[in-house]
């Protein structure tokens, strides 16, 4: 285990209560500026419609990743507008079976009420672990202001709107960081299995657990994915986790994911995305891929060696879930949600100790933070300037950012050693 774990647990058990408030706060903060979306609307927001209309079709033992059949199950529940293709693990389709029982609306209507408690949790927990990190008084003042900035950025918005699932998954790796932190490992690697298995985010950070041979973690990590497995089997059979599989390998080996934007489309900000912008050819796209995921492996595997304490661990999770998500077949603006908590640690970092990786340093990483998580592809869409050739560079801008902060990362933990 990491050092600095006394140090939680004396704080854990002398302040929770004035944090708790800040979970209120944050509640009422993202209640009012997310008001206009949080009351039930006709139809049901796009992505959650999806979980809702699959759910019902594994609950009747029909084929949940056939787009067809999706369709023909949400017009018998009267929605009038697209259902997406069901990308994710039967796992998801067995924990939404609750909501299935209410009307569609108002199980709309819990999920996003249910997103946005879990999203302030994840605020305090990060405002949390920031202040205790860092050894400055302002440190708690400066991680609550960043977090209300990163309330009002694109991801967040996104997220909420769409009825994604990617806050539960965050807030699934929040507690496992916590579960970690309060020298409970076994704990933390069966919480970060849920996450892995409902959208395979964070699956890097399991070669870091390996290196640092964090076996208690891994223990955890592996029966959590054996009783989801087993369960999810016995609620539905073995038939969906066929067809995951199957649809897995297809989108893996095709440059299109019907039901959606086509991989080489302005709205994917992942390197497949970018690799099909610029390429024809499926196999020079495949063998670039490849190329990108290894060398990314190995920068990871390289600097993790260079992690000794949680506060090096936490700001090394960004470098993880970047990798994480550009990687992914599809990558859209609301996937860097999952970074918020540990740049929010990063920025207040650099705010109270510039010098440590100099104030260029820190006015880069502030920069590429707010450039990074703003949403291009909205912004070309809704002024029709996605048509335009001259601008098509920019399309990747997002994935840019993304390598940027990357990169500053990978350095902060070499400069770190350093010092």
């Amino acid at each position: 285990m990491l050092s600095q774990t006394s140090v939680f647990n004396k704080f854990f058990d002398t302040k929770i209560v004035k944090f708790s408030s800040l979970f209120f706060c944050f509640l009422a903060i993202l209640t009012l500026h997310s008001l206009n979306i949080i009351l039930p609307r006709q139809n049901l927001r796009s992505d959650f419609r999806t979980f809702y209309v699959a759910a019902k079709v594994n609950s009747d033992r029909n084929n949940a990743y056939n787009l067809d059949t999706l369709q023909v199950k949400a017009q018998g529940f009267g929605i009038n507008k697209e259902v997406y293709p069901y990308l994710y693990s039967p796992v998801l389709m067995n924990l939404m079976y609750p909501f299935t029982t209410l009307n569609p609306l108002l199980a709309e209507f819990v999920w996003i009420s249910l997103s946005l408690a879990a999203l302030s949790v994840i605020f305090t927990l990060g405002t949390y672990f920031t202040s205790l990190l860092l050894p400055y008084k302002k440190a708690l003042l400066i991680a609550i202001a960043w977090s209300i900035v990163f309330v009002f950025l694109a991801p967040t918005r996104n997220n909420i709107e769409l009825g994604q699932v990617n806050i539960f998954i965050l807030l699934f790796v929040m507690l496992s960081v916590l579960s970690y932190i309060k020298n409970k490992p076994r704990l933390a690697g069966f919480l970060i299995s849920l996450p892995v298995f409902l959208k395979l985010v964070p699956i890097l950070i399991l070669p870091l657990l390996i290196v640092k041979k964090q076996k208690n973690v891994l223990l955890g990590f592996f029966i959590g994915a054996l009783l989801m497995t087993f369960f999810s089997i016995l609620l539905s059979g073995v038939n969906p986790w066929i067809e995951y599989i199957r649809s897995g390998f297809h989108y893996s080996t095709n440059n299109e994911i019907l039901g959606l934007f086509q991989t080489d489309s302005f709205v994917n900000v992942s390197l497949l995305g970018f690799f099909s912008r610029i390429f024809n050819n499926s196999l020079i796209i495949r063998g670039c891929l490849a190329i990108s995921l290894l060398a990314l492996l190995t920068i990871l595997l390289m600097a993790s060696k260079k992690v000794k304490n949680i506060s090096e661990l936490y700001g090394y999770i960004v470098p993880i879930l970047i990798a994480n998500i550009i990687i992914l077949p599809v990558a859209y603006i609301h996937h860097l949600i999952y970074l918020y908590p540990f740049l929010i640690f990063l920025l207040v970092e650099n705010t109270l100790n510039p010098n440590k990786l100099t104030i260029y340093s820190f006015t880069t990483l502030l920069v590429l933070t707010i450039l990074g998580l703003f949403d291009y592809p909205t912004f070309f869409f809704e002024n029709s300037l996605h048509d335009a050739d001259i601008l098509k560079p920019a399309y990747s801008l997002n994935l840019l950012f993304l390598i940027s902060i990357f990169s500053f990362c990978i350095y902060r933990t070499k400069k770190r050693e350093r010092v």
